[in-house]
Parts: structure tokens; C-alpha cells; sequence
């Protein structure tokens, strides 16, 4: 069973078929790369197969069954969770925006310019989730751990270009096979059942409970001894967590 949570309300009813991409098993293989598709990854719909919507446990949440279990860790033989910049669509049709390049700027920028195929519908201050992005290694095998790939606020040059700042220096450009893709947010972090994360600050931080907080750079043991990131947050009371 995976929960999806969604930053919006989203609407689905129990039995609804809904298709789901951009989920990331971040589970550290022998070239050190997670995997988008099989194997080790049931998150994601497969060539176009939508997934049935089980439980509406929340506004913002929906579950559906997993084809299998996922990837576990090597240590403890935990299922792993999806990370990455999750979407959704209800059916089988994604609204999914593919590159026809994503590079930076300059050597060393921070900056990625994304050239679509065709008009990305995209505006200026939209969050807009990235993935699928595996940028160029100098072995040539490329890897899908690097700072393309996540969710940013962009900035729209025209229909079919926009950049974003990925906030770390970019060492090299994207590979286009396969082809980075793209779609406006509307996801946290996918998880194979309940679960919370406790966040701890050095001082107060002055946090209602169901406010709304943007959490970045958050690593997590993918094996046990490799980190990785993405995890969505919420605040559970004030004080210092």
C-alpha cells in the first residue's frame, strides 16, 4: 500500500483509477544509481497502466496498492519509501512535459535552463517538480543523484524555455536519454505506510501545528550508509520540533 500526500485537496474517490510518475526508489545499486522503473520500484505506473485508488484517508491523501513490494534496505530489510518529486493524474493520462535539453548556465552555475518540447504551460514563481534527470558523469554513464532533479520555483523565458535555480553549483549538463521530464507540483514524497519525521531546531521555531513548511536538503540512509533526500515535513506542535 503507498499514501500519497498532496499539497492540495485533490479530489479522488475511492475506486477512481489515477496514474502516478516521478517516484524515486532511492536505492543505491552497484552504479550507484536509484531507480525511476523496475526493478525495485512498484510506485510508478507502467506504460500507461493506472493504479486504483483504495482509501481517501485524508483531503490530501490517497492510497492504492503496490504491484509488489519494494527494494529493502541491506541492513534492517525495510521496504524503502518513494522520494523524488512524485505526480498525479487521475486515469491514465499524465500531464507530463518533456526536455528537449536541460543544461547550466555557465560551468559551476547554479542555474538550469529547460528547453522544452513544445509549450510547458508553465508562468513565472511556479513550483514545478523535475525528475527523471540524469546528468552526465565522466565515466559516461551518467547518474541520477544531482541537483537537477527536485522541485523549484521557476522563472518562465517563453513557451518552451524556463530556468530554476537548483541553489548547488552544476558540474555538468543533463543527458537527454533518457529524456528529463517535468509537471507542476502537486506531491510530497510518497510513503509505503504512515509515518512521521520529528525535526528538531536549535532554537523555537514558532510553528503552529498544520502550518505549511518548505524543508530542504534532508538526508536520509538509503542503505544504511549512502544518504539521500527528499522527505516532505509537517509541523506537529511548536517549541523545538
Amino acid at each position: 500500500m503507498a499514501t500519497f500526500t498532496t499539497i492540495e485537496p485533490h479530489s479522488l474517490q475511492v475506486n477512481d483509477s489515477v496514474s502516478v510518475a516521478g517516484a524515486l526508489v532511492q536505492y543505491y545499486s552497484a552504479d550507484n544509481n536509484p531507480y525511476l522503473t523496475n526493478p525495485g520500484n512498484p510506485y510508478n505506473s507502467v506504460n500507461g497502466s493506472p493504479f486504483i485508488v483504495s482509501a481517501v484517508p485524508a483531503p490530501n491523501q490517497f492510497q492504492y496498492l503496490l504491484p509488489f513490494e519494494p527494494l529493502r534496505t541491506l541492513i534492517s530489510q525495510v521496504p524503502l519509501n518513494a522520494g523524488g518529486s512524485p505526480i498525479f493524474s487521475k486515469g491514465s493520462m499524465l500531464n507530463v512535459v518533456t526536455a528537449q535539453s536541460l543544461v547550466h548556465e555557465s560551468l559551476g552555475s547554479t542555474k538550469a535552463l529547460f528547453q522544452s518540447v513544445g509549450n510547458h504551460g508553465f508562468n513565472t514563481d511556479d513550483f514545478v517538480s523535475i525528475f527523471g534527470v540524469k546528468m552526465n558523469t565522466a565515466d559516461g554513464k551518467g547518474t541520477f543523484l544531482n541537483p537537477y532533479n527536485g522541485v523549484f520555483q521557476i522563472t518562465k523565458l517563453s513557451p518552451s524555455e524556463f530556468t530554476y535555480d537548483t541553489g548547488t553549483a552544476l558540474p555538468a549538463n543533463a543527458m537527454t536519454n533518457p529524456a528529463p521530464a517535468c509537471a507542476k507540483q502537486v506531491g510530497t514524497a510518497l510513503i509505503r505506510e504512515g509515518a512521521a519525521a520529528i525535526f528538531r531546531t536549535v532554537r523555537p521555531h514558532f510553528f503552529d501545528p498544520d502550518q505549511i513548511v518548505l524543508v530542504d536538503h534532508a538526508l536520509v540512509a538509503g542503505n544504511e550508509n549512502r544518504p539521500y533526500a527528499e522527505l516532505g515535513i509537517r509541523v506537529i506542535g511548536p517549541g523545538t520540533e
